[in-house]
């Protein structure tokens, strides 16, 4: 990590009254001490494929906001511009859906036995993610990051409770492994997408890539 010297900003505790309780609750004083900083997750540029007004290949389903991939964003968000695709999006599929509500919606098997991970697992996850797909990505990160994904999809059991973290906990483990698979499949850095071993953006990967899982397998195509 580095620091951050805040001490000679007057009237911290007033200004940033939530970054105070932050560091006062780790038994830091911003006012007398520096302050440790480290990268962390604060968005994602990808989701579930969308159309501007929300639309994806399940008939009747939307998503709109982080959750969605519009392309707006490209490879790597302007600040605030979530804010802005969030607020035309959800505007448009408002729109849409107030004109025509689908005729049809794509079924659900209320009958599958899906297997869940413990919510206790979030730990083991957040730090792998944490460590080894951060800032920079390197391939004995990446493959390291797998084989804890791996093993963690392996405790995945239809006995665990299906509580709201268990199902939290699986879809972490879900999209933590579609991003370690495309990020091993992107031989480039481009965006916020950073390799060791290949620095630099490359023209013939200009394109998006596409997460599905099949046979119980995450497949990644371009």
């Amino acid at each position: 990590h580095v620091y951050l010297d805040a001490r000679k900003i007057e009237k911290f505790e007033d200004r940033f009254p939530s970054i105070t309780a932050s560091c006062l609750s780790a038994g830091i004083d911003p006012q007398h001490e520096l302050i440790p900083v480290a990268p962390a997750a604060h968005y994602v540029c990808g989701g579930v494929k969308a159309t501007l007004d929300g639309a994806t290949s399940l008939q009747g389903l939307y998503v709109v906001g982080e959750a969605a991939c519009t392309g707006v964003h490209g490879a790597n968000r302007l600040a605030s511009n979530s804010l802005t695709e969030g607020v035309v999006a959800g505007t448009r599929v408002g729109r849409a859906l107030s004109w025509k509500l689908p005729e049809e919606v794509s079924t659900v098997d209320d009958d599958v036995e899906g297997a869940l991970i413990d919510s206790y697992h979030r730990a083991a996850l957040r730090s792998a993610m944490s460590r080894y797909v951060g800032v920079l990505r390197t391939p004995d990160g990446l493959a390291a990051a797998a084989r804890i994904l791996n093993t963690l999809g392996a405790n995945a059991s239809a006995d665990v409770v299906p509580t709201r973290k268990a199902f939290e906990a699986t879809n972490m483990l879900t999209v933590a492994i579609a991003v370690v698979e495309a990020a091993h499949t992107r031989e480039e850095s481009r965006g916020c997408h950073r390799r060791t071993d290949f620095a630099e953006p490359r023209t013939d990967w200009m394109r998006h890539l596409s997460c599905r899982i099949v046979d119980g397998r995450m497949e990644v195509s371009a």
